[in-house]
């Protein structure tokens, strides 16, 4: 997430096209049958590619967050994301995080390996990740899901990531 904030903003100055007929606060609309969380967005612009892990098990998290068509929206998210960045720096437990933002779905990604289910939940509990849930419907359109699993260093990739989004239907859905 070192970049994540250089990002974000890259993220709503792409996202700021043409403005007919829209509010200033509006964006474009999105594409919602090609946009889903069994689809790795095209135009996906990676905060860090995921480096190589060491051989081992590991606890994979991935989020998939369909943010509102609103430049508010999105000034909100960068501000409930920026301090996360400290507390996953500070968490012993994480192991490799990466982030993936879509202009054309409007969506924003997230890809963390773990060490451990219980550092990844240190996490979850955190002063900064408590805050963003609480807000979560300032920058949710819906239908937005995370979920997480057991895998060896092969099974944190974006491809993975998709496919177990996809499949997981009872995960938390905000």
């Amino acid at each position: 997430m070192k970049n994540l904030t250089a990002l974000i903003s890259l993220f709503l100055l792409a996202a700021c096209g043409p403005m007919e007929a829209m509010t200033a606060d509006d964006l474009p609309a999105v594409d919602e049958a090609t946009c889903t969380k069994a689809a790795l967005e095209a135009d996906g612009v990676d905060s860090t590619a995921m480096e190589a892990l060491p051989a081992g098990q590991y606890i994979v998290s991935t989020t998939y967050l369909r943010l509102p068509h609103k430049k508010s929206a999105l000034k909100r998210f960068s501000e409930l994301v920026a301090p996360m960045d400290a507390d996953l720096r500070a968490n012993s437990g994480m192991v490799r995080v990466t982030t993936r933002l879509s202009t054309s779905c409007n969506t924003a990604r997230t890809l963390t390996v773990w060490k451990s289910e219980a550092e990844m939940y240190r996490f979850v509990a955190s002063p900064s990740h408590a805050k963003a849930m609480a807000a979560v419907t300032e920058v949710s359109r819906g239908n937005s899901v995370t979920t997480h699993w057991t895998a060896d260093a092969t099974g944190a990739t974006w491809e993975k990531a998709t496919q177990m989004l996809a499949a997981d239907t009872d995960g938390p859905i905000y």
